[in-house]
């Protein structure tokens, strides 16, 4: 806006107005162009006064004091300084741009563009509002962006808590990166290929993703700054899955810690793998002691999240599935009320293959049997097998407390199986015998375009009439929920451990056998297409 010294609005040319509006147009737009370019995820950079800058441009007294405005003051020191950071680590203004400037905002928007790329990063950028800025006030039209990222989005008033998490952990994940080095990561990714390291689905991942990280630092050694350097790792704590930027006090960094100081191999790995076996990882190893019980009270009262807590079974309908029956087959199979009075039998034919399944990887069946599945029935193990089920929340309104559940975008249910497998009969379920395959589910984490990589892909074959008969706890494993949670998981545990499942509301729950691309395989599916009956034994998962 163009208003004088007081903040109060003027008469200005027409022209001049128009050239305002085009020029607030052209901000926008380059905006976007850039979002779409670079992503997401937006920062902040700390320098001199953006304002003075874009004022004092301006060639002539009359044109600085007519668009001397507050709101538009504001917006420059605020969302003036967004910036996005490219792959080597150089800034990149999020909304001036010289080469798309004209007329009498070419100069101030290019000497704004000069401090913002000169500037450090101070942080990742965070709001709880979607419009930055006043759009129109006081008849007037104000600079202002509809910045369109959900990423950047936080509840109401929990914006300096989320830039101050973040600014932690860049702090954290710089202070691992120079405690190590890409030789030690390279020598685990050694072990990993080697398949010396029995729980390695657990840090593979995020070991990958550390030499990314140092690869990356290597690139922007020469001719680079140190600057270039810090926001090469600002990108990754951006984009980085719940935890992983505390490289330090994980189990990988245990294990590398181990390495470094020269501790045998061996003895280095057993190590780790006592440590994330599948009882011990992200679990508290004592009681909740007093302090922490009156931790977790205060967390759970301010966060709101005492009804998350409370879980049932989840039904069948509840869920989205990537492959369900065919619903015609289904209904020929049930057959007519008076189907019994008809004077012509059809001779039932046994249509049962007559040689030995056909062995396959899982992702191999996903693609080209699947598809093309009327009906499956799984072969029940006669040993314990990963038998497991779906979760919810008891209320539909309850808070997210899981790392893939979001306000914008809801998905309360969790999963779970018992350590070292479990009986069919737990589960309603006759060993040895054939049972109806009701649907096929991906995982949580990797549905709502949630792609968390290090959680493992797998999915759960829903059976008929299985349900869990036991209702040991409520499966609240801290390594899944929010972040705020953590310091808390041994009360959130002890917790877990005492509660009581609540029933699923309908017939059928989301049971069944669990799958992941690091467990057991074996199992036999029989399914039927249009061209017949064949049996397929899953060896692996690719």
């Amino acid at each position: 806006m163009m208003a004088s010294k007081a903040a109060a609005s003027v008469a200005v040319p027409v022209n001049s107005e128009k050239a305002f509006a085009s020029c607030v147009h052209g901000i926008q737009q380059g905006f976007k162009e850039k979002q779409e370019q670079y992503g997401p995820h937006m920062y902040l950079v700390a320098g001199p006064l953006l304002y003075q800058g874009y004022i004092n441009t301006f060639p002539t007294n009359a044109l600085q004091t007519e668009h001397n405005c507050r709101a538009c003051a504001d917006f420059i020191e605020r969302a003036g300084r967004l910036a996005f950071i490219d792959e080597n680590g150089s800034i990149v203004p999020a909304l001036w741009d010289s080469t798309n400037a004209t007329g009498i905002y070419a100069d101030p928007i290019a000497e704004m563009e000069r401090i913002v790329r000169k500037s450090k990063i101070s942080g990742q950028f965070f709001t709880d509002r979607k419009t930055l800025g006043r759009p129109v006030d006081g008849g007037f039209q104000h600079m202002n962006l509809a910045h369109g990222s959900s990423v950047s989005m936080v509840e109401e008033g929990k914006s300096d808590a989320a830039m101050a998490i973040a600014l932690e952990h860049h702090r954290n994940l710089t202070r691992s990166l120079n405690d190590f080095n890409i030789t030690l990561v390279r020598r685990v990714l050694k072990l990993l290929e080697a398949e010396a390291i029995r729980t390695g689905h657990i840090i593979e991942a995020r070991t990958q993703w550390l030499e990314r990280i140092y690869v990356d630092l290597a690139r922007a050694d020469v001719p680079r700054s140190l600057h270039n350097k810090s926001n090469i790792i600002w990108r990754y704590v951006a984009a980085a899955p719940e935890g992983w930027c505390e490289v330090r006090g994980s189990s990988l960094g245990m294990l590398l810690k181990n390495l470094k100081d020269g501790m045998d191999e061996d003895d280095a790995l057993a190590i780790f793998h006592e440590a994330t076996k599948a009882e011990n990882f992200m679990r508290p190893t004592a009681e909740p002691t007093e302090g922490n019980i009156n931790q977790a009270e205060k967390i759970i009262a301010a966060m709101g999240l005492a009804p998350s807590l409370e879980r049932r079974f989840c039904g069948i309908s509840e869920y989205p599935k990537i492959w369900e029956p065919t619903v015609t087959q289904q209904a020929a199979a049930a057959g007519g009320v008076f189907d019994s009075l008809r004077k012509t039998k059809t001779k039932k034919v046994d249509d049962t293959p007559t040689v030995d399944p056909t062995v396959m990887t899982w992702e191999k069946f996903a693609k080209k049997i699947l598809p093309k599945a009327v009906d499956i029935k799984l072969l029940i193990p006669r040993l314990n097998a990963a038998f497991g089920g779906f979760l919810t929340a008891q209320h539909a309104d309850a808070p997210p407390i899981y790392q893939w559940d979001r306000e914008s975008l809801r998905n309360p249910v969790s999963t779970y199986v018992y350590n070292n497998g479990s009986p069919a009969s737990m589960w309603s379920l006759i060993a040895g015998s054939w049972v109806t395959v009701l649907g096929i589910a991906d995982m949580p984490w990797r549905i709502n375009g949630n792609t968390m990589a290090h959680k493992l892909e797998g999915v759960l074959i829903v059976l008929n009439e299985a349900c869990d008969t036991s209702n040991e706890g409520l499966s609240l494993f801290p390594q899944d929920m929010r972040k705020e949670l953590h310091e808390i998981r041994a009360t959130i545990e002890a917790h877990s451990n005492e509660g009581i499942l609540g029933d699923c509301p309908e017939d059928q729950s989301m049971a069944g056998m669990m799958l992941n691309s690091k467990g057991h395989f074996g199992h036999v599916l029989r399914v039927r297409t249009a061209l017949g009956v064949s049996d397929y034994k899953i060896d692996r998962w690719d």
